[in-house]
């Protein structure tokens, strides 16, 4: 197919294998009962080793039917170092779905998501630093209810820290 964003055309083969795993999520999204998620955002951590396929299975997800039809806006950002970057990771985040620079990206962000279901991809974090989480999930929170942020880490202890739902951890293909 054509290729899209930042994210990517998900390729079907791709996540050859992971089918359990996508329909896992798929349910998550349109029927989870995570209270996180049913009353305001939903955390879902995806954790393995490099090479698990933990990115080409989110961008599967990303870019599935589903997702398109369940939330208004969809942000993907590559978090290459430390979450200490949060007006970058902000600024990233406006450009996923405005395509373009803002002067005060935490404003624009609160006046895009309001009352609207976002599904926003950290792609590769490797750790959390608890108070600058709690200043992203403030400028996220007058978003609609039941939006849902996918994480993907190597690390356990990350996937752990901020997920609101089970960690989805991927094992070796074939396991």
């Amino acid at each position: 197919g054509k290729t899209e964003d930042a994210a990517g055309e998900a390729e079907q083969d791709d996540i050859f294998g992971r089918e359990a795993e996508v329909e896992q999520i798929l349910q998550e999204v349109r029927f989870g009962d995570d209270p996180h998620y049913r009353l305001g955002i939903g955390i879902l951590s995806v954790t393995g080793h490099a090479g698990a396929g933990k990115t080409a299975l989110v961008r599967f997800i990303f870019h599935h039917e589903v997702a398109r039809a369940e939330f208004t806006v969809r942000m993907w950002v590559h978090v290459a170092c430390s979450f200490r970057l949060r007006d970058q990771l902000m600024d990233q985040m406006i450009h996923a779905f405005a395509g373009r620079d803002a002067d005060d990206a935490r404003e624009l962000l609160r006046r895009e998501l309001r009352g609207k279901r976002f599904l926003l991809v950290l792609d590769g974090i490797t750790d959390v630093i608890e108070n600058q989480w709690g200043d992203l999930m403030e400028v996220l929170r007058p978003a609609a209810r039941r939006s849902l942020i996918i994480v993907t880490t190597q690390s356990e202890t990350a996937a752990t820290a901020v997920g609101t739902m089970p960690v989805l951890t991927l094992g070796p293909l074939g396991s």
